[in-house]
Order: structure tokens, then sequence, then C-alpha cells
């Protein structure tokens, strides 16, 4: 059965997207009000164009940015709290309003003695120094002792009235730093929320058809209300049986059949306010919005780690547990508060003999496969990458010690999808199919990931995704007892502003994991990496050492005997 056609106007919405009333928008990409329009064309008109030009049509949103969407087609999911507190919002228009690290104030709440929880009330406060008495600002907190070494992620309260509780704890007498983040503002939360109820997505993919000397591309996304295109391809079939869908070409020549091949396209272009295109333009996210140095009185706690137990001996279940701090940095390496690893880089090497380790997910497992392919003396079996940023299933093999690795980049919305030449019709695997792999008996550690590149789409996208690769993991955990299953969390990463690939929607991405993953909590292990990115300040997509390394030092100390 080919990719089905079909109408789009079998669905229904719950949203309807409306351009405020006397307000004129700027264009997010161009920074114009009256911008000239690139793409004066309608797509009846392109039935004889060719490759990329077909792209060019007045309706796409990424050339022109629309006053309308017609949003037919959005999940039906109750919005989680984080968004709900949000949804009745109305664009910015004073950028005076935001709050102001300046008039914003810090109390000490409690005195600071070692072993008891640092308590701090973050008061915000605005540009006019009013208060601001609204919540649902993207507060982090860390502390750092420099003399030591060592930084630990804090917990944050939000009482939703401009107050927040930081709460920290440390287990050394003397001067501490008390660093407090707010990469993104309310504003920017309701924003960023808003744009995705009414757009579904604010990034688009471009398909490529082909038959014969025939190449068309038109515009592809997670929902079929695609502007422009009456008929759409569904290609869920072909995107392992995630929702996904194409614009039908336009040449009568070209069908659904004929799709090779799924790209990155770009962002939209969207209208935006004269107080949103202030907070695009705002630098400096991972500045320190505010620091509190704190001194902390009384003994060193002993350093009692020899008594915890080994991370492989601790039940499963307790890495679920994220109501304090999950660990620390201490002079670069980073410890859990609740077991401890033991394992040296040869303990690992030994430990991966007679294994089969499968990465699945981005460019940030990817960049686990390349340093163990390096580490380990893991050869390529598949073919020689050509790039840097590989795209396509990989594997690579040390027969020495029977080690075989296997990288599966996740479906869309992911960079790139192709059509295999000995395929009749495309089929990438989903995760969910990839646990299908898993052999029957034998050593296997499998790494879930799924994040960055779905951080563009509404978080409703991700929890179908994890629903639909669950099916595959019962069957795996069934089928394979010595499968050794771990999810990988997301981690601190702030690029640009929101519109960006960034960390932005963790807040939603963690809390459907700990939903969808309930019943799998005793079976597999939830690796917290959020904590120890606070706990490094880090703000790249892909972390560089110490962290790096400490991140798969984590993986296999829960995995490795």
């Amino acid at each position: 059965m080919n990719a089905p056609k079909l109408k789009h106007s079998n669905y229904t919405s719950y949203f309807v997207y409306r351009v405020p009333e006397k307000l004129e928008l700027i264009s997010f990409i161009n920074s114009c009000i009256h911008c000239p329009v690139k793409c004066p064309h309608s797509l009846p008109e392109l039935s004889s164009c060719k490759g990329v030009e077909c792209l060019c049509f007045q309706l796409n949103p990424v050339q022109n940015f629309p006053k309308y969407f017609d949003n037919s087609v959005v999940a039906k999911e109750p919005l989680l709290p984080g968004e709900l507190q949000t949804v009745d919002d109305e664009p910015i228009s004073d950028k005076g309003r935001i709050p102001n690290p300046t008039t914003s104030k810090t109390v000490v709440l409690s005195s600071a003695n070692v072993g008891k929880d640092i308590k701090i009330q973050l008061q915000l406060y605005d540009s006019y120094g009013e208060k601001v008495l609204r919540g649902a600002d993207d507060v982090r907190v860390r502390l750092v002792d420099d003399v030591r070494k060592l930084s630990q992620a804090g917990r944050v309260t939000d009482y939703k009235n401009g107050t927040y509780l930081l709460t920290l704890r440390t287990s050394f007498p003397g001067k501490i730093k008390v660093l407090v983040y707010i990469p993104h503002f309310r504003e920017e939360w309701s924003t960023y929320l808003r744009w995705l109820r009414h757009f579904n997505t604010i990034f688009y993919y471009k398909s490529v058809y082909r038959k014969g000397n025939e190449t068309q591309s038109t515009l592809c996304g997670p929902r079929p209300n695609i502007p422009g295109y009456d008929v759409v391809c569904n290609i869920t079939y072909e995107n392992g049986d995630d929702l996904w869908f194409c614009g039908a070409p336009p040449s009568q020549n070209l069908s659904c059949e004929d799709l090779i091949s799924v790209h990155d396209y770009r962002l939209i272009d969207i209208g935006i306010t004269p107080g949103e295109e202030f907070l695009a333009k705002r630098r400096g996210w991972m500045d320190a919005f505010k620091e509190v140095t704190v001194n902390v009185k009384g003994k060193a706690i002993p350093d009692n780690r020899n008594l915890l137990p080994t991370c492989n001996k601790l039940p499963k279940s307790k890495t679920w547990d994220l109501s304090s701090p999950t660990g620390y940095a201490l002079n670069g390496e980073y410890h859990l508060s609740y077991c401890r690893i033991t394992k040296t880089r040869d303990d690992i090497k030994r430990c991966l003999t007679n294994t089969t380790l499968f990465f699945t997910g981005d460019s940030t497992t990817r960049q686990w496969f390349m340093f163990l392919t390096s580490y380990l003396n893991c050869s390529l079996t598949t073919e020689k990458w050509y790039t840097r940023k590989w795209q396509r299933y990989a594997q690579c093999q040390n027969k020495h010690i029977n080690l075989t690795i296997h990288l599966h980049p996740h479906n869309l919305p992911f960079s790139l999808a192709e059509r295999h030449p000995d395929q009749t019709r495309m089929r990438i695997n989903s995760i969910g199919m990839v646990f299908d792999k898993v052999p029957s008996k034998g050593k296997t550690i499998f790494v879930i990931y799924l994040f960055g590149h779905l951080t563009r789409h509404h978080y409703y996208i991700s929890r179908e995704k994890f629903r639909n690769m669950i099916p595959g993991l019962r069957r795996a955990l069934a089928r394979n007892k010595d499968m050794y299953v771990v999810i990988k969390s997301p981690h601190w990463f702030v690029q640009s502003w929101i519109i960006a690939v960034n960390d932005y929607s963790a807040l939603f991405i963690k809390q459907i994991i700990m939903e969808e993953f309930k019943e799998f909590r005793q079976q597999i292990v939830y690796l917290d990496y959020w904590d120890m990115s606070s706990a490094y300040a880090n703000t790249e997509m892909h972390p560089p050492n110490p962290m790096l390394f400490n991140m798969l030092r984590l993986l296999f100390g829960y995995a490795c005997p």
C-alpha cells in the first residue's frame, strides 16, 4: 500500500489562531511590518515547478509570516499545568514589565548551617520598581564552592506571585555563591506555547518526490494541516508509524509513492509584537540574574561515600525520585548523592565484553557513539562517515571483546530521512521498531532519548512518540531478560531565543516521561542529566568534557555489574 492522500478537513481543532485586532505585527525573520511578498504564487500555479522552487508560494509560512493559520489539527490532550497557567496570557506590549535583575531582590530566610537546607527568597520586580505579581518564570539555581571546586543544583518553588523559594544544601562550611538564572521569562513561555498551540510546529521540513527526471519538494510536518495544500500525503508508515505528513506534489506526474526523502527546511516567519521582538533580540540567557554570597557555618560532614551502595545495586525505582538534587560535581567528577560509581575506564571495557549496545536519539547520543568507538577501538561495519553530522544508522564492532554498538537516529522530526536503494517504500525506524531488533538473549544495554529536535513542536508530539514506543519496550523486556534499559533525560543547553533548539521544553518532557513510563519504574533506569548539567552550568547542546565522560560514567555505573 502506498502513502495515501487525504483531505485534512476531516480533523477538528480546539484552538484558533487570531491576530490581535488593531495590532500590526513584525516579521520575526525580516524585522519589518509591511514586508514585501517574496513568493506571490499560489500552489496550483506551480504544477510544473522543479525541486525547491515548488516551495515558493504565498501561503508558505517560511516565506511570508501568516496573519491567519488553519490549525484544523491540534491534539485534544489536556494541557499540562506549566502551560495552563499561561494559556490566557496576552502578547507582551510593555518590555518594562519584564523582571529586572537590578530591581529584583533576594533574602536569605534561614541560617546557613552545614547539612541543613539554605532557603533564599527571590522576589521579582520590573523595570519600574514594581513587584511582579505572576509566576511561571524559568528560574534555576545552583551553588558554587570555589575553594573546593564543588557545584550543585538547587530546587525552586514557584509561589505563582513573583516570589520564588530557592532551596540548597551544602556539606561544607565557608563562603558559597548562589547563582540564580532566568533563561526565559514567563512572557517567553507564553509566547512559545501560544505559537505551538496555534501552529502545531514552528519549524517545517521539505520533502523530495522524484520520478525519472522530474523532482518536486513540498512542506512537511507532524500534522496534516500544512498551509497551502488541500491534499497531503500521509507518510506515517514511512515514519515508523509515528504521525507525519507532507504536501502532495503539485505535478500530475508525481504521487505520494514517489517520496524519496525528507529534510530540514526552516523556521516559520511568525508575526510578533514589539515586546516579543525585544525578547527575541535580548542576549545573555545564561548570565546570572542574581548572585548571593552565603556564609555557611558548622563542621564539614565526613565523606562517607564509601558507605553508599554502588549504583548497580540500587533499585531502579530510586532513579525516578528527583525530589532532591541527585548529585554534585567535585573537582570535575560528578558524584551521585545516593549511590557511588566505582567503575574506571578499564572496568567499563570489561563490562562491555559480550555486550550489544543500542543508542537511539539525536546528535547527543551520536556523540556518545563517537566517543566509545574511539575509546573501545570499535570499528565501523556500516558505511564510512563522510560528514561529522552523521544522520544515518551506524554500527561498530570490537570482535576481541565481542561488542557491537548500534546507533539508531530517531525518526522524524529529525534532520534527514531517506528511502534506501533497496526499498520500494521509505520506512524509517522509530524507537519502538528498534526495540524489536533487540536479540532474544544475551547482555544488551538500550538507551532511549528523545528531546532536542522535538522542542520546535508542541509537547503532545513528544508524548505520542513516547507512547508509541511502549509496546515495543514491553515486547523487548519480555523477550530478553538480560536487557538493561535506560532513559536519558534532557540536559541544560541554551543556544538562543526560544524558537531555536534548546532546553526550553524540558519541563514538559520530564513530566511526560514520568507519566508515560510509570509502569516501568521497577524495570528501567532514569538517567538524570538535568542536575548534572546544572552543576556544570552547561550551555552547549553537545556537552564538552568533563561532562561528556561523566554522562557515560553515570550510564555504566548503573548498567555494569
